[in-house]
């Protein structure tokens, strides 16, 4: 009477032993295509930030910071951010609550939004640092690195700072009076700390959401080089 009992037990704990060791043969191999994609994502973010680098310049038709952008040149800039958005952003994302995601930052990218203003960057060095990869469940992973940077402008120039387009002003400048005088100035960020997820779809990694941040102990810097 107890033969078919066992015979039932057994098969279940034979089944229930297949169902594991497939579960760990999934995570060991997903761990090991993770192993092997870090390069390629570590390449991605590099080249993300070294995109919107360039695109932070302002279009060869501005020759100096004190000429007017015109319309066509202030969407010409917002296009250029917003193909870089399109490129390496996803809009699939677990809406996580102070991060950025695809839709809001294309929505910060006012296509006129330096009409009839003036600025524009002349030299803009960066370095990456501390670089760190987690995995975040199958096809996902958190990142974080350090961005330290130094701008150079001519005017109050336009730059894209990772969630949105911002100017460069000197810190205690008068806003109301920014016409009044022309600047050579010095941007100075030592340590702003940038984090995210990228998530694997139709055999790419694309960012689902980010946040960068300074620390306050280390704030950033504006020096005036020249006033004219």
């Amino acid at each position: 009477m107890k033969k078919p009992f066992l015979k039932r037990a057994n098969r279940g704990i034979l089944l229930a032993g297949v169902v594991l060791a497939a579960t760990v043969g999934y995570v060991v191999y997903d761990n090991v295509v993770f192993d092997t994609q870090k390069d390629d994502i570590e390449n991605i973010l590099t080249t993300y930030v070294d995109a919107l680098a360039k695109a932070s310049y302002a279009p060869s038709t501005v020759k100096d910071g004190n000429q007017k952008w015109t319309q066509e040149e202030s969407k010409l800039y917002s296009q250029n951010l917003e193909n870089i958005i399109n490129d390496y952003w996803t809009v699939t994302c677990d809406d996580p609550k102070n991060y950025y995601r695809k839709n809001e930052v294309l929505d910060s990218l006012a296509n006129d939004a330096m009409t009839g203003e003036s600025g524009m960057i002349t030299s803009y060095d960066y370095h990456i640092t501390d670089m760190k990869l987690t995995k975040n469940g199958p096809e996902a992973v958190l990142f974080s690195f350090t961005y330290s940077y130094v701008i150079e402008t001519d005017g109050f120039a336009p730059y894209f700072d990772f969630d949105y387009v911002t100017r460069i002003y000197p810190s205690d400048y008068n806003y109301d009076n920014k016409t009044d005088v022309h600047m050579k100035l010095k941007y100075t960020v030592p340590a702003c700390n940038v984090q995210g997820e990228m998530l694997h779809e139709n055999g790419e990694w694309k960012i689902s959401y980010m946040y960068s941040f300074v620390n306050y102990n280390n704030r950033p810097t504006t020096e005036i080089i020249e006033e004219y």
